[in-house]
């Protein structure tokens, strides 16, 4: 029965694969940067870091390393040279140390993924850069610090999840009532604390608001509560949107 175990259980790990710098369509990126517009290798068990020379293909569109899980090291600042850049996966690996700065300078980029990573610290000044930004997924990281109010500025984000960052605090800035076309606004499981601004209720196209384990109060502004497309907002475990509307809940 333990062999049985054993076996099982070794045929259920993943094998680790080959560093970054030794897989065939990176080295084909390297050899002819001119030609490089999309570095695609997910879910390959793929280790080691991430070189900086990754920062020579200045005409990279979409770069994908998501779901690699033994991905380590900290993000090279050599990313920002990725200027034509739409679309960054890092997700589901694990990568520490800090989001660079110069991630700033993609101007183009429209999804960002970094969720489930050992990524720390406060979210950097220079995301301000990204105005292309429409999906930033960081949920599940070691992220801290509070919400810049500056994050108002991205007005082209309609996917913003931060949950489960259980050191990120501080209030939610009024300023994120000018993210008009967010639909996904998720914070639930973070020390974040303090009350839900009203500026929420411009907010219109909202259709998911989970703060659920957070720290903040359970008022639920009424011009949250009442967005029409939201569907989805659990404040607690006994809290419904449907309840509050009801008036079976404090208000």
């Amino acid at each position: 029965l333990l062999l049985a175990t054993f076996f099982f259980a070794a045929a259920t790990q993943p094998a680790r694969g080959a560093v970054l710098a030794e897989h065939a369509d990176y080295e084909a990126c390297l050899f002819s940067p001119d030609s490089c517009t999309v570095l695609s290798v997910p879910n390959l068990a793929l280790t080691g870091t991430i070189p900086t020379e990754v920062g020579t293909f200045s005409l990279l569109t979409a770069f994908n390393l998501g779901s690699n899980r033994f991905m380590t090291g900290t993000l090279p600042t050599e990313l920002g040279k990725l200027t034509a850049l739409t679309a960054l996966y890092l997700d589901l690996n694990s990568f520490a140390g800090f989001l660079p700065e110069e991630l700033g300078e993609l101007s183009l980029l429209r999804e960002l993924y970094v969720f489930q990573t050992s990524l720390a610290g406060a979210l950097p000044a220079g995301m301000l850069g990204l105005t292309s930004l429409q999906v930033f997924h960081a949920y599940e990281c070691n992220l801290s610090g509070s919400l810049p109010q500056a994050l108002g500025t991205l007005s082209r984000l309609t996917d913003l999840r931060l949950n489960d960052n259980p050191l990120f605090a501080g209030t939610v800035p009024s300023q994120l009532g000018e993210l008009t076309a967010l639909s996904v606004l998720l914070l639930s499981d973070t020390a974040i604390s303090g009350a839900l601004p009203t500026e929420l209720g411009a907010l219109r196209a909202c259709s998911v608001m989970l703060v659920a384990g957070a720290s903040l109060s359970r008022r639920i502004p009424t011009e949250v509560g009442f967005l029409s497309a939201l569907g989805t907002f659990p404040l607690g475990l006994f809290c419904t949107l449907a309840r509050w509307r009801s008036g079976d809940y404090e208000k």
